[in-house]
């Protein structure tokens, strides 16, 4: 298993200790399948006449669902949990896949991360004639120098990316607080860790 970030961590609260990558890690986690959604819906809509620039956000929306259900699918559900760098202790019954074992996977983890995908995607991927995203248009609009348009990009991606964080993920919260997450594996899931209680 891969070393944990010390206990006074901040954001260390993971069953077990949070994976030392994690925090480096996420950026691109959450950056790369958004980029490689933009890419494939802008070449999908270029290419398929369909799916041209009438149908582009629709494209953009479909193509950002799929690319991260597939991403957090791939990375969270066999890397993650098949390679033990992390378990998911419990899932709610009848929406994990190896439901019960130690290597469980909540499927609503993957739906979770492809809606936010779909808005990043969408973002990234609908351009004006100069190539501008949705950000930078709306930047450049309510600043009036190119250093103040920069700035505000960033600031907008941080709120928005925080704010749809807590948005598609807040449902995970809702569940474990509400009791529906029971269906857990009886086998030791980090040798010396006691399993995740109830």
């Amino acid at each position: 298993a891969l070393p944990r970030m010390p206990s006074w961590w901040p954001l260390n609260m993971t069953w077990g200790g949070l994976p030392s990558s994690v925090p480096v890690g996420y950026i691109g986690y959450f950056v790369l399948p958004a980029v490689i959604g933009a890419a494939l819906g802008q070449k999908l809509s270029a290419r398929f006449g369909f799916l041209g620039a009438k149908n582009r956000p629709l494209t953009l929306l479909s193509v950002g669902l799929v690319v991260g259900f597939c991403w957090a699918f791939f990375f969270n559900a066999f890397v993650g949990a098949r390679l033990g760098v992390f378990y998911y202790g419990y899932v709610i019954p009848g929406l994990g896949v190896f439901e019960g074992t130690k290597h469980q996977y909540p499927i609503y983890d993957s739906i979770a991360l492809g809606v936010q995908m779909m808005v990043f995607t969408y973002l990234l991927g609908r351009t004006d004639a100069q190539g501008r995203n949705v950000i930078e248009m709306w930047a450049d609009r309510a600043s009036k120098t190119r250093l103040q348009a920069s700035a505000l990009s960033v600031v907008a991606v941080i709120i928005i990316g925080n704010l749809l964080y807590g948005a598609v993920f807040a449902p995970h919260l809702v569940t474990k607080l509400g009791g529906w997450v029971t269906s857990g594996s009886t086998e030791q899931l980090f040798p010396g860790v006691p399993n995740q209680p109830r």
